[in-house]
Formats: structure tokens, C-alpha cells, sequence
């Protein structure tokens, strides 16, 4: 149906987009990434004078990966135990399997003190407290939102390498990847141990991607010209 209408298909990423490409022209298929509106200013990481924060942020599901955050959690407190641990989010209403999912996330992390936060309005006043933050989304993620606000607010991330998350982080340039719940641990140790610098570099540089790649003007501007070029005949 799609070839012989001439449809054109628009994906939030490659990862999204490449599953479509039999069955749409090649030259009808558009990969145009989210954009978000950023806040006035970053946040620097490394804020001195307190314990550094770790957080995860996104609804409570095991697509989410908050229990690995919690794995991930135990192993970064016995190496630097005065880290603070907060889950922003909460699982859907209605979902028997999120309350499920929920409640053996908060079962595994109340030995560590992690705090759940629930749902926020302003995830830039989230952000705003977070020194870095841990994405350990499944395998079937597109380009998680939460990267994004993220490199707006000049947070560093650690994600896992899953789904679309590779294309929109540039390794040990504004954010990290990792391949399992003890790489991520061991990165974000690495990093809150190490010369505060490295975040504040990390930082900016993530402010820039989103300057570059991820506004939301960037976005409408893309979507308009897919939109527009979609209604020429031919």
C-alpha cells in the first residue's frame, strides 16, 4: 500500500525509519530527530560542595530499565557512598504490569536510600539538581526524549547502547555508552571520582549537540520541509 500510493514516511531516527525502507521509496523516507525546547541556561555538572546525584528519568516500565538503574545504583554506592540516587517518573494507570514493575523497583532499591520522586512538570528543574544521569532503556527504545533535555540542560549522560540511543550521543564527546548495567556503574564511577573538569567539558559539550541538532526550532523546520515536499504532485 505504501509504494503504490507513493507514501512518504518520516522516522524519529535511523533505528525507527530502516524497517520501512521496503516498503517505501527511497527517496520518500525521512529521518528527522525530536526536538525539545531547551531552558534559558545549563546546569554545571559537578556542582561543589555536595554529594553528586545520579538520576533516572521517564515513566516506570521495564522498557525504562529503572531496575537496572537501581543494579547500577548498588554497585556506584559502595564505591562513593555519600552519592544520592533519585527515580523521576511513575508507572501508568492502569497497567498492571508497570504497578507490578514498580513495586519490585522500589522492593530492590529501599536497602540504597533511592529516592522516588514521582511525575515532575518542569523536567529541567529535574535537571537542575542532576549531576548525571543514567538511560538504561531496552533494546526496542528509539531516541529516548530524556537524552535530549538532557544535553539542553548540559547533563551528562551514560545510556545503554539499545535501539536508536547510538545516534544521538557522540561517545566520550557529550555522553558515554554502555553495554551493560556494570559498565554503566563503572563509567559513572570513573566519573564522579574523577578531575570534576571532565564533566564540566562533557557538560558543554552536550549543551552544544543540542544547540546544533536538537532544537525544537530545528525540528519544526524539518517536519515542515518533509510536509511540504510531500504535497508536490509527482
Amino acid at each position: 500500500s505504501l509504494r503504490k500510493c507513493g507514501a512518504w514516511v518520516v522516522g524519529s531516527c535511523r533505528f525507527v525509519a530502516d524497517p520501512w525502507r521496503p516498503f517505501a521509496r527511497a527517496d520518500r523516507i525521512r529521518v528527522i530527530y525530536n526536538g525539545v525546547a531547551g531552558p534559558d541556561s545549563p546546569r554545571p555538572a559537578g556542582a561543589p560542595g555536595r554529594p553528586p546525584t545520579v538520576a533516572c528519568i521517564g515513566r516506570i516500565g521495564p522498557e525504562k530499565g529503572q531496575r537496572e538503574f537501581v543494579a547500577a545504583a548498588a554497585i556506584i554506592r559502595r564505591a562513593i557512598p555519600g552519592c544520592r540516587f533519585v527515580v523521576y517518573g511513575a508507572a501508568l494507570f492502569g497497567e498492571a504490569g508497570a504497578q507490578r514493575y514498580d513495586a519490585e523497583v522500589r522492593a530492590a532499591a529501599a536497602p540504597l536510600g533511592v529516592e522516588f520522586a514521582g511525575w515532575v512538570n518542569d523536567v529541567y528543574a529535574a535537571l537542575g539538581s542532576v549531576d548525571l544521569l543514567l538511560v538504561p532503556s531496552a533494546g526496542h527504545e528509539a531516541t529516548t526524549r530524556v537524552i535530549l533535555e538532557a544535553h539542553a540542560a548540559g547533563v551528562p549522560v551514560i545510556a545503554f547502547s539499545s535501539g536508536g540511543i547510538p545516534e544521538v550521543i557522540e561517545e566520550g564527546r557529550d555522553g558515554w555508552l554502555a553495554g551493560s548495567t556494570e559498565e554503566m556503574a563503572g563509567r559513572a564511577i570513573e566519573l564522579l571520582t574523577g578531575d570534576p573538569s571532565r564533566l564540566a567539558e562533557v557538560s558543554r559539550a552536550a549543551r552544544l549537540t543540542w544547540c546544533r541538532k536538537f532544537t525544537l526550532n530545528r525540528y519544526h523546520e524539518e517536519l515542515l520541509n518533509a510536509m511540504e515536499l510531500a504535497s508536490l504532485p509527482g
